[in-house]
């Protein structure tokens, strides 16, 4: 064996390196590579961004749907018909109305009520706009007039408690309407139940539901109608139905309302002066019974000293020193037919 200091360069690397691989483990073998092996720090965090993205993307989708259903729900909604009010005169008018009482659909039901719709564009408009355009149509056209006027309000909607704050609603609107044009009219109102027998009598006879459901009941509470009365009041105009109501004294349907009488209100007249037709000079007052009063003196009260001078005296000023010749005339009387409370 060579002495350490007798070891050339060569000697001394190949000892060395003998050495360093006696000491290192041959585990290569030993080695699973089939388990798991942890990712490196920069591959975590990739891993994280992309989840946290795939959660925000997740939470956006989400608010997205509850977006649009809620504005399909707003949608549904102010598109849904929730009430259905009905006009009869002759012409007879539906009006469908959402919630808010916006109105959906105006159908003509005959052509009376085609005439009166027509060039109207009332879709979208509010109720009480709708319902001056209808009453004021009328008018113009001659179904409304200063004649006799009836008008049946019918409104059908599944709530009772809506139903009667829209029946009050539009009879309040329609009265309103009527006092503008100057027009008077008796306004029944009730509330329609939708059943499959009336909806026949109605499409039999060619009348609106309405005006089928008014007089079905009217029938039903009066022994002296039948069924065979049907036909006849089918073809009556509202006016014609009223006038027969009063005279006969019917008893109205369970659901119908009162009738309104709708008037105008009581113009005041203007004092008429009536011509001087006494004896005495012009401006003399009533000739005689002056020269009376002046005798006793009596100034403005001559009137009640001139009884009996030539009968024109106090009589005819009532004793109030008021010249007989300015005399106010009464105002003339109006004429309505009113249909009996139930």
């Amino acid at each position: 064996m060579k002495r350490i200091d007798q070891l050339n360069q060569t000697d001394i690397e190949y000892h060395l390196r003998s050495a360093v691989d006696s000491l290192v483990p041959d585990v290569f073998d030993k080695i699973n590579l089939d388990a798991p092996q942890e990712a490196a720090e920069p591959e975590r965090k990739i891993a994280a961004i992309r989840r946290w993205g795939r959660t925000a993307s997740t939470a956006a989708a989400a608010c997205l749907v509850v977006l649009a259903l809620a504005g399909g729900a707003h949608v549904y909604s102010a598109n849904r018909v929730d009430s259905v009010i009905g006009i009869d005169v002759n012409p007879s008018i539906e009006l469908s109305v959402n919630r808010r009482n916006r109105v959906l659909e105006a159908e003509a039901l005959n052509a009376d009520a085609e005439n009166i719709l027509d060039d109207m564009e009332l879709e979208n408009v509010d109720l009480n706009v709708a319902l001056n355009a209808v009453i004021g149509s009328m008018v113009q056209k001659g179904y409304l007039d200063d004649m006799d006027n009836a008008i049946l309000v019918t409104v059908a909607n599944d709530d009772a408690e809506k139903a009667a704050d829209i029946r009050a609603m539009v009879v309040g609107d329609i009265e309103t309407s009527l006092q503008e044009n100057q027009v008077e009219a008796v306004v029944y109102n009730q509330r329609a139940v939708t059943t499959d027998e009336v909806q026949q009598m109605a499409d039999q006879y060619g009348i609106s539901y309405g005006k089928a459901y008014f007089l079905q009941e009217l029938i039903d509470q009066n022994e002296a109608l039948s069924e065979a009365d049907m036909e006849t009041f089918a073809a009556m105009t509202m006016e014609e139905i009223a006038r027969e109501i009063t005279e006969s004294a019917y008893d109205l349907g369970e659901d119908v309302e009162p009738a309104v009488d709708v008037t105008l209100p009581a113009r005041e007249s203007e004092p008429q002066t009536r011509p001087d037709t006494s004896a005495g000079e012009p401006g003399s007052g009533t000739g005689e019974a002056e020269d009376a009063g002046e005798s006793a003196g009596d100034g403005l009260e001559h009137a009640d000293g001139a009884d009996g001078a030539d009968g024109t005296g106090g009589d005819s000023t009532g004793g109030n020193g008021q010249d007989p010749a300015a005399r106010a005339l009464p105002a003339p009387e109006t004429h309505r037919f009113r249909c009996s409370p139930r």
